[in-house]
């Protein structure tokens, strides 16, 4: 193969060098993506993010053995059981007008499609590009996939032992996903393939959620404050995000 047989083949995805392959699993058994989609995804989970202990999204998810796949299909998001247990014991005790609200925020959880998941049994990360293609006219793929890969790693990464003994704390959990997600791209802006208009985008789209994902916002604008006041990155809000880590037992 020529030189610019391989230029070319690397541009269109596909090839990767070496120095731009991963070193965890990632499927794509479906061919839903195009080829230099697959190469984009592998250079953001490349980009330098040091979280405790991890130096990249890509060190994070080979240390923890975990896979990504992608899987066709669009599914819908089920409500947290505390809403529901909520919703049961307020009809119990007769308060119909609070009932009526939890039952309003459980239709706005199963509205919700899902984006991607983190499967703590089986080790994998699910994305779900079929869904991703229902939203902003399947004008923000790339944007979707990068930002949904690293809210399902934040997840993996505070995934510890005893973690599965424990009922999921959904409202701490989701904006802390979403959190380490901005945090990600906001220390990446300007490396290729993150750019200033790739963050803004992910800011206004946690802002916009309409369940506990947009609370990843307020944490974020915490950070930002904490980060001028100190003119440094390693605020006590990024500080405490890192030790939510901490083993259990």
């Amino acid at each position: 193969m020529s030189v610019w047989a391989d230029i070319h083949k690397r541009s269109n995805g596909e090839t990767v060098r070496k120095e731009d392959d991963i070193l965890f699993e990632l499927v794509d058994k479906d061919a839903l993506l195009e080829p230099n989609v697959l190469v984009y995804i592998k250079k953001s989970a490349r980009l330098p993010f040091n979280l405790g202990g991890y130096e990249s999204i890509n060190h994070l998810l080979s240390e923890l053995d975990i896979a990504v796949i992608i899987v066709p299909g669009i599914r819908k998001r089920t409500a947290p059981l505390q809403l529901w247990e909520a919703k049961v014991d307020l009809e119990r005790r007769g308060d119909y007008k609070q009932a009526a609200m939890v039952e309003a925020q459980i239709r706005l959880w199963e509205d919700m499609s899902l984006r991607g998941l983190y499967d703590h049994a089986a080790k994998v990360i699910k994305l779900f590009p079929d869904e991703m293609r229902t939203e902003y006219n399947g004008k923000r793929m790339k944007e979707l996939l990068i930002s949904t890969l690293a809210h399902e790693a934040m997840h993996a990464f505070f995934d510890r032992p005893g973690h599965d003994h424990l009922p999921d704390v959904v409202s701490v959990e989701e904006p802390m996903a979403e959190f380490g997600m901005l945090l990600y791209l906001h220390e990446n802006q300007g490396k290729e393939p993150i750019n200033t208009d790739f963050y803004a985008w992910a800011e206004q789209d946690v802002l916009n959620q309409k369940t506990c994902y947009r609370y990843g916002f307020a944490l974020m604008q915490q950070h930002l404050m904490e980060e001028k006041a100190i003119n440094s990155g390693r605020t006590r809000t990024r500080i405490d995000f890192e030790s939510y880590k901490e083993s259990l037992f």
